[in-house]
């Protein structure tokens, strides 16, 4: 009886424990503010998501985007608190570029992904 009660008491402590991710988009308002209008809470879609950003490749660029990105996409560990992934992308005729980090553009963590990711990608946030 001790051993089952105990196995009991172990599968809730375990299943209560488990982390909830959000995916959130958004757009950057101005210098310091963006705002998030979408939450996406579905795990398969969010693991959908991850697996084309995992596709992204590291690229140099000569001129850092002026304007705001076209989206800001957020990966958040809602219990434990903590951002998995923060990152801000644009979208433009050849590939989709993207920087990863917070909005100092000027760090130089670009990144980019071909046509066919992107169109996934945003797909993906369109339909959710």
């Amino acid at each position: 009886m001790k051993g089952i009660l105990f196995s009991i008491m172990s599968l809730l402590i375990i299943t209560g424990c488990s982390s909830e991710t959000i995916l959130k988009t958004g757009e950057q308002i101005d210098e310091s503010t963006v705002k998030f209008n979408n939450e996406i809470t579905n795990k398969e879609e969010i693991e959908k998501v991850k697996k084309i950003l995992d596709q992204m490749e590291k690229t140099n660029i000569k001129d850092i985007p002026e304007d705001y990105p076209d989206t800001v996409l957020l990966i958040q560990n809602s219990d434990e608190n903590y951002n998995e992934l923060n990152i801000s992308i644009w979208y433009n005729d050849n590939n989709t570029l993207i920087h990863t980090g917070m909005v100092d553009y000027k760090e130089g963590n670009f990144y980019k992904l071909e046509n066919n990711q992107s169109d996934k990608l945003k797909e993906i946030l369109k339909n959710n």
